[in-house]
């Protein structure tokens, strides 16, 4: 039996999908782990791509899913495997020397349920102009920095996570009801994130989440792919799933990045910086849509000061320094969340942390 499986759900991205595996292929200890591909309804050469690995990667399996969507996929490389713990991987994300081993040390030498991993945006042909590196959390970045640590209300992103596989089979599962479906090449969900979906599940059974910075991915960032349309209709559908989730802790958060966008955005204005003024317009925009979107899902009242007023009674400190630092000329960060608690090197008790500002995932999958 082997300790880990490595899960890459991919449909149709044949090219994409080599650089993948071409960075599993050169990690450390692969005679620990297995890799199932799961082609997704593909259509394309992605048969022959992972063939062409089957020399380099020891223990690596194509699983043919006529049935498409992410979960799907997910759940059939759950059902394959008997692995201790199951790592997953986005096909358009290439792990780094030292990934496997990060994910494994997580898990042995500090006793967590779920790891999440940095995710790195990484670019593909030419970066959007109005995208500076502060901004990454808009593309589902995840970077708390090197070691472990608990972050503030942190769900791992599924280009970079992993799971005790017990637990997974103990909640059934991934939802086929979230997550990303592509049918003839386009995107047909309405709902997005069974990557929260199974976090919330196990957060409610008291699971052990830790972040590790030494199981690095680097991401992949198409500059013709990400546009303003593109993110909004990403927004609203992170939205309804928030709603569709049921109760969901993070919707006065939501409210409080709204707030925080819409006054970096008029700071930035007032500063001329107009670059960083359109980019944390767009995000309180997203946020906006989201929240509409979640409430019209759930159910609940809408407010007409619901992203305003309590938020801004929540956060007036730090309005009032936000609206300080834009008057004697700092740089203008939205600090969107607490620092996180630091593990000790021998996995003891946490220990606060230094007070590092945190880079955390806002709209889940990249794709």
């Amino acid at each position: 039996m082997k300790l880990i499986a490595v899960c890459i759900c991919t449909h149709n991205r044949a090219d994409i999908l080599s650089e993948c595996l071409e960075g599993l292929a050169i990690q450390d200890g692969l005679e620990r782990a297995c890799v199932l591909v799961v082609g997704s309804n593909c259509t394309d050469r992605t048969p022959e791509v992972v063939e062409s690995f089957l020399g380099r990667i020891p223990d690596l399996i194509y699983l043919a899913e006529k049935t498409p969507g992410t979960p799907v996929a997910r759940n059939r490389a759950l059902a394959e495997t008997n692995a201790k713990y199951m790592a997953f991987l986005d096909d358009d994300a290439i792990p780094q020397p030292g990934w496997l081993d990060g994910i494994l040390e997580t898990f042995e030498s500090h006793g967590a349920d779920v790891v999440g991993g940095k995710v790195i945006p990484h670019w593909k042909g030419k970066r959007p102009w109005w995208i500076g590196d502060t901004y990454y959390p808009l593309l589902g970045s995840v970077d708390f920095g090197d070691g472990m640590c608990l972050p503030d209300r942190f769900l791992p992103t599924g280009a970079n996570m992993a799971f005790r596989t017990v637990l997974l089979r103990e909640v059934g599962g991934f939802d086929p009801k979230f997550g990303i479906c592509t049918v003839n090449g386009r995107e047909v969900n309405r709902y997005r994130g069974d990557d929260a979906y199974i976090s919330l599940q196990l957060k409610k059974r008291g699971c052990k989440f830790l972040y590790t910075g030494n199981a690095p991915v680097l991401h992949l960032s198409r500059g013709q792919t990400v546009a303003f349309s593109r993110e909004l209709r990403r927004a609203r559908q992170k939205g309804r799933s928030m709603g569709a989730l049921g109760p969901f802790e993070a919707l006065a958060s939501e409210e409080e990045d709204y707030v925080w966008a819409s006054a970096c955005a008029l700071a930035c204005m007032l500063r001329l910086h107009v670059r960083d003024a359109i980019v944390f317009y767009i995000v309180a925009v997203m946020k906006k849509a989201a929240l509409r979107e979640f409430l019209l899902c759930s159910g609940k009242p809408r407010r007409p000061w619901t992203g305003s007023l309590p938020a801004m009674i929540r956060l007036r400190r730090g309005l009032l320094g936000l609206l300080k630092r834009t008057l004697i000329g700092r740089p203008v960060v939205p600090e969107l969340q607490a620092a996180p608690i630091r593990v000790s090197a021998k996995g003891g008790i946490p220990t606060a942390s230094a007070g590092e500002p945190a880079v955390h995932s806002e709209l889940g999958e990249n794709r």
